[in-house]
């Protein structure tokens, strides 16, 4: 672990998906998760020296605010994604390559079964592991984004989130 000023943290961590969210393109994507991803386990890996506890306060406090960012972000995104019906090629410029994308049967458990596709990305912060996941329903030729889900520890929540 390294301290780090909060200056420098400020210019690292709120250089997040929304600044470069207009150039992303299905040929260059941005892999926007995993640099959400990067983000975390570097948050997690900053720490302040025990003479410094105001500036701890503000680094705390930057990286919430950046952590925050990026949570609206992916939220706003993932609304928009499944909302109005974005196929995985409408996606996949914001979002990049998934460590694992599957095609299986879904909603066995509601007598409805379907074909879906999961695209997930995984990542560790710390000790905890920490997935988020694309759900896609076939519609045609085309897969349509359904939910996403962010699930720290195996706990998945939809985003966006619910109280």
């Amino acid at each position: 672990m390294r301290a780090l000023s909060a200056v420098a943290v400020c210019l690292v961590l709120l250089a997040g998906p929304m600044a470069r969210a207009s150039q992303c393109t299905l040929d260059k994507p941005c892999d926007g998760i995993r640099e959400w991803a990067k983000r975390q386990v570097k948050n997690a890996s900053l720490h302040c020296a025990p003479d410094q506890s105001a500036k701890c306060q503000e680094l705390e406090a930057l990286i919430e605010r950046a952590e925050e960012e990026d949570r609206k972000f992916w939220t706003g995104f993932c609304v928009n994604a499944t909302t109005h019906f974005l196929t995985s090629k409408m996606v996949y410029p914001y979002v990049g390559q998934p460590d694992q994308d599957e095609t299986k049967t879904c909603g066995a458990k509601t007598g409805k079964p379907y074909e879906c596709r999961m695209w997930t990305w995984t990542w560790s912060v710390g000790v905890e592991a920490q997935a988020f996941v694309v759900l896609f329903e076939r519609s045609g030729d085309e897969w349509v984004a359904q939910k996403c889900l962010h699930c720290p520890n195996g706990r998945c929540r939809e985003i966006p989130f619910q109280p």
